[in-house]
């Protein structure tokens, strides 16, 4: 059933060799959530009307410990108790023995409101919003008077509400409570966290609390800490009932409540040089975090410093913010909010190139060159290379100028010509790894590393993806010259010393990597000084911890940081009105490439993915992917957002350049260049949804 690597008298952490989903216990039982129909309101009564025997509901009062666990400060409850915040938060857990069964006795449980004057129902979401949040920052002269006296004002405000498929078995776990032990099966990557709310929901001690983690499928969650709310709900359900209980999320409650897009509005208004140099940017950043994010002060900061980009604009304001809102809580991790960002300046950008007539290459270059005013301290010196590089190969300015010979004809007179109807566009981005913003999880973060009698080397830390796993064992083998096969990753970790947080945690792949590169060096000075085993640990340095000051907003705010660019050009197929993409051209400056066959079928993998969000999911073929990654700085970069914040604005700019008709939103439908020509006369078409947070102005 499920392979120890290990046997110990009590074994808390266990590396599994099967899917959860796949595991199935003795007298094991389903259980269930019961969510509320509401938004809002007072709990009555939850009820059904006759379970059979062996089938329970648990609410909130039959919780045995905590009914509530904390998450980096932040309350979470783990079944309502008297008030419902949101609709779908859970009431109570059903469980049985019939998978089928428990599904139908699921819809008839009643759940009763007391009536009140104001109770919002599932339509009223939006109405009940407040800042939890926020973040300002400026420099150089007067940016909002800047702009009100520009000769050029380009401004645009970009909503995205795209989210990232888990693409894997269904969310879940599996658990049983026996000799006062719990033990859950489960795609854990957060264990620390996992163990102390199952301890606080069942009243017990965290050296009680087995974990045996199960294969992950599909690249794993995007959401660290919502999986531990779900897992404490299937413990105190074990707990319970006294039986194993495996819990499965329904394709539904996936998409609503695991997947849920997070909802972001970012508004530019910049004022521009005829050349288009931008002589001041404002910048105005809202983002709906759902009733709660633990980590949402983390995201906002990353997006303020995201949000000009490779630029430097000599004057700039920026300002962001965080409301809460009657909706299921955001799951979103820094790795991904900052595409959202890219989308719109990148879009920002392009809008520049077309208003001033310039090829939109050119205006990103223009627009680079470094201002002592910046707060931020970037590496981006590859830039101007990764940009001439797709330009190049994808002969980006010929097609440019070719596709927008006609840019100022309308779509239905390009719809009607016999010319094939493309387009072209490009993008800048950067990813940096171990954001410094997030002191907390980086400042305590170390590397241990251990040289056994027998030459063995064995890297003290949860196992991460298997390409991150696959370049810390060449680094091993070839800094301290060991064999592969003599180096192992032991995740077996007292519970009083085990990692406060999961490997990859906040993108910080790049930066334990690095200290894994000390430890080796350490190791290789003491290994002919003194007898074996030889234990070493490395972390941050003081020099390092001091390059961020979070108090001021300023300093390198990355441990490294990738830069790339990307090239896609599309086409209309004049049958269907549905976007062919022709190509597409990334270009990346990686740092030290150790395993360039793995790192090229990661991002084609990411492109593929990309696209499909970009569209929601509907078929758009990507054939044509043309990947170049340059080795500059010695140390391995993390590259596994960067697609993700290249490709949306990149394929909107595309689209925008062919329709003659700016993006403003994504997702994008894809038949919406159908939808646009079948309203032509319309008084005012438009191909982009109405943001779902509220203005910048509204909120001052």
């Amino acid at each position: 059933m499920c392979a120890k690597r290990r046997t110990s008298k009590k074994q808390l952490v266990d590396f599994a060799s099967s899917f959860f989903s796949d595991l199935r216990l003795d007298n094991m039982v389903y259980g269930v959530l019961i969510r509320s129909p509401l938004s809002r309101g007072k709990i009555r009564s939850i009820t059904h009307p006759q379970l059979p025997e062996d089938y329970f509901l648990y609410t909130a009062k039959d919780i045995p410990g905590s009914k509530t666990v904390s998450i980096l400060g932040t309350d979470i409850p783990l079944l309502a108790q008297e008030e419902v915040s949101y609709q779908g938060e859970p009431l109570a857990i059903l469980v049985g023995p019939d998978k089928l069964r428990v599904q139908q006795y699921k819809k008839e449980v009643s759940i009763h409101f007391y009536r009140e004057e104001g109770d919002l129902s599932a339509t009223d979401m939006s109405e009940s919003q407040d800042i939890i949040t926020h973040r300002i920052i400026s420099g150089g002269d007067d940016a909002e008077l800047l702009f009100a006296e520009a000769d050029i004002q380009v401004e645009g405000s970009y909503s995205s509400n795209c989210h990232s498929s888990y693409c894997g078995e269904s969310v879940g776990g599996l658990a049983l409570y026996k000799n006062d032990t719990l033990v859950l099966y489960a795609p854990v990557q957060w264990f620390s966290q996992v163990r102390c709310s199952i301890a606080a929901g069942l009243g017990i001690s965290p050296e009680q609390v087995e974990i045996r983690k199960t294969l992950v499928a599909g690249g794993g969650s995007a959401s660290h800490w919502y999986s531990a709310i779900l897992f404490a709900q299937v413990a105190i359900a074990t707990y319970l009932c006294g039986k194993p209980v495996k819990m499965l999320f329904t394709k539904e409650e996936q998409g609503l409540y695991y997947e849920r897009p997070t909802p972001v509005v970012v508004s530019y208004r910049s004022s521009i040089a005829p050349d288009g140099k931008i002589l001041a940017m404002i910048v105005s950043i809202i983002v709906d975090t759902g009733i709660y994010n633990p980590f949402i002060q983390e995201l906002i900061d990353s997006m303020v410093v995201a949000a000009v980009g490779v630029y430097n604009p000599p004057v700039y304001k920026i300002e962001a913010y965080a409301v809460r809102s009657q909706t299921p809580p955001t799951v979103l991790t820094l790795q991904r909010i900052d595409s959202q960002i890219f989308f719109a300046l990148e879009s920002h950008l392009h809008e520049i190139a077309r208003k001033v007539g310039r090829m939109p290459h050119d205006v990103r270059l223009l627009n680079h060159v470094s201002h002592p005013i910046s707060p931020y301290k970037f590496n981006f010196t590859y830039l101007e290379r990764v940009v001439n590089l797709v330009v190049e190969k994808s002969s980006f300015q010929r097609k440019y100028w070719s596709y927008n010979l006609s840019q100022n004809d309308s779509i239905e007179k390009k719809l009607s010509s016999p010319v094939s109807l493309r387009g072209i566009g490009i993008s800048c981005a950067f990813e940096g790894s171990g954001f410094f913003g997030a002191i907390r999880y980086i400042s305590d973060l170390t590397m241990k590393l251990t040289l056994e009698k027998d030459g063995t080397v064995i890297i003290h830390s949860y196992p991460p993806s298997p390409s991150v796993q696959g370049i810390w064992t060449k680094i091993v083998s070839k800094e301290l010259d060991v064999e592969e096969r003599n180096i192992r990753i032991d995740g077996n970790f007292p519970v009083d010393s085990e990692p406060l947080y999961p490997a990859g945690f906040f993108g910080n792949v790049g930066l334990t990597t690095q200290l894994l590169r000390k430890a080796c060096a350490a190791i290789q000075k003491k290994r002919f000084q003194q007898p074996l085993p030889i234990h070493v640990s490395r972390g941050l340095t003081s020099t390092q911890k001091k390059q961020w000051n979070q108090e001021n907003f300023c300093g390198e705010p990355f441990f490294s940081t990738a830069t790339g660019s990307a090239v896609v050009e599309v086409e209309l197929d004049p049958y269907t009105y549905r976007t062919i993409i022709r190509g597409i051209w990334i270009a990346i400056e990686g740092g030290e490439i150790l395993d360039r066959e793995r790192a090229l079928a990661t991002i084609k993998s990411a492109v593929r993915k990309s696209v499909c969000e970009l569209v929601n999911w509907e078929e758009m073929d990507v054939n044509d992917i043309y990947i170049e990654l340059l080795s500059g700085s010695k140390e391995p970069k993390q590259l596994g957002g960067l697609v993700y914040s290249l490709l949306p604005s990149a394929i909107s700019s595309a689209i925008s350049s062919a329709y003659n008709t700016e993006i403003l939103s994504i997702p994008l439908q894809n038949n919406y260049v159908y939808q646009a020509f079948s309203k032509k006369e319309a008084d005012s078409p438009s191909l982009d949804s109405e943001p779902t947070v509220p203005a910048a102005e509204d909120l001052q």
